[in-house]
């Protein structure tokens, strides 16, 4: 059964960190994880940030063809997207939080993440 999308609200910033990890998850779950199921729903959540930047009205103002990181995007999320979300952002915090004890070049990373991850509580 699908479940409902609710449209949740990003600063263009925030989505750009989100989508950065969201494809370092793809990328893992094909090669490491080899599930296909698991790519296929995060490739989604990242298509449709892709499909919010194209319409807005600033598109192409920002980085990479973005709107302007202060921009804001409405992007269409379910329940269990917003989760994975979730969950891929607590793993890169913990990830870049033990880097950061060796290298503290990883410092400004965790800053990013746990701002992109306030936007998805």
């Amino acid at each position: 059964m699908d479940q409902p999308t609710t449209a949740r609200t990003f600063p263009v910033s925030a989505w750009l960190t989100i989508d950065a990890s969201l494809d370092n998850a793809v990328q893992a779950a094909g090669e490491e994880l080899d599930d296909p199921v698991r790519q296929a729903r995060l490739r989604s959540i990242r298509q449709a940030g892709w499909a919010a930047s194209a319409i807005h009205p600033q598109s192409g103002h920002g980085f990479g063809g973005w709107p302007p990181n202060d921009a804001e995007l409405s992007i269409p999320l379910t329940g269990s997207n917003s989760e994975s979300i979730r969950q891929i952002l607590d793993k890169d915090l913990s990830t870049y939080r033990e880097l950061a004890e060796r290298d503290p070049r990883f410092v400004e990373e965790i800053a990013l993440i746990a701002e992109a991850r306030r936007w998805i509580d």
